[in-house]
């Protein structure tokens, strides 16, 4: 599984828990459901982190500090819940980080044909340019040559 799908699976996760927030057991829990046990226990370990961190970042996710109470010991600590903002949402609902990467990929594509054409054409143009300027140099010395001809004979008369 690639990063970017971790991200989508990550956002997919939480965006389907709408209306409320969701702590980190109930993505671990949901994230262990949908992947195979060797895949999900490297992500889990290793990459849950990174990918609600940079989710975050991306502001597709937005976090709070509530402070439950257990009923049972009655002690009360802070847990930090998440839950997608609009943008996040709306980033799932498009087709997530891998449409965001295949539009990416496909934008690079299209600048790397345009800038070859613009090179293309710069030599064109360069060439013409310079078939231009030499045809103008040749006129120039053929045209002052007829010019010196016509006024060495007008002298003379």
């Amino acid at each position: 599984m690639t990063s970017i799908e971790r991200l989508d699976l990550v956002l997919t996760i939480i965006v389907e828990k709408i209306p409320r927030y969701m702590t980190v057991d109930e993505i671990v829990s949901q994230v262990t459901q949908r992947m195979s046990n060797d895949e999900h226990f490297s992500f889990l370990m290793f990459d849950l982190q990174m990918v609600v961190e940079k989710l975050i970042e991306d502001k597709n996710v937005t976090t709070i500090e509530l402070k439950p109470t257990n009923l049972n010991t009655g002690e009360s600590k802070l847990v930090t819940h998440y839950k997608p903002t609009f943008k996040g949402m709306y980033l799932i609902e498009t087709g997530g980080y891998q449409e965001l990467d295949r539009l990416s990929r496909a934008e690079k594509i299209r600048l790397d044909k345009v800038e070859l054409a613009t090179k293309v054409n710069r030599r064109t143009t360069t060439r013409l340019t310079v078939i231009i300027a030499v045809g103008t140099a040749i006129a120039a010395w053929y045209y002052g040559i007829e010019v010196w001809k016509f006024y060495s004979h007008c002298a003379c008369k």
